[in-house]
């Protein structure tokens, strides 16, 4: 048991260091828990991965989108990201987004788009999502 626990912590463990790579993956550590982080994605990221390390409050997650043309976001479940509260925060008080294996997308905007993303009461290690900027 304790040997199969080892190679998942080691495989969850390889995979962050290779994404860490990536610069649109977007890695979020605790600190300030006491406060609304805000993170911007780089722009002209297109796909990407949000890991949340120790989750707790909230994240403004911002999409920017410099030449006002219309997009949507998408996210899906990458590990754990069930987790999640996420709600399409653009616009509205909240437009709730369902986190699983099939994509939730934003409405399409032509301005920066903003998800809001809480983090259970419960302690978790680290959570993830996969995002997709879709542009029209």
């Amino acid at each position: 048991m304790i040997g199969h626990f080892t190679l998942f912590v080691t495989m969850v463990t390889m995979s962050a260091a290779f994404m860490e790579d990536d610069p649109c993956s977007i890695f979020v550590y605790p600190e300030g828990h006491d406060r609304v982080r805000e993170v911007t994605v780089p722009n002209g990221c297109v796909n990407g991965t949000f890991i949340w390390d120790n989750p707790r409050k909230t994240v403004n997650l911002h999409f920017p989108n410099p030449n006002h043309r219309e997009k949507s976001v998408c996210i899906h479940n990458a590990m754990l990201g069930n987790i999640f509260t996420v709600r399409d925060v653009t616009h509205t008080f909240g437009f709730p987004m369902i986190i699983g294996d099939k994509e939730s997308c934003t409405f399409k905007y032509h301005e920066m788009i903003t998800l809001r993303i809480d983090a259970p009461e419960e302690q978790y290690y680290v959570g993830a999502l996969r995002y997709r900027v879709v542009s029209y």
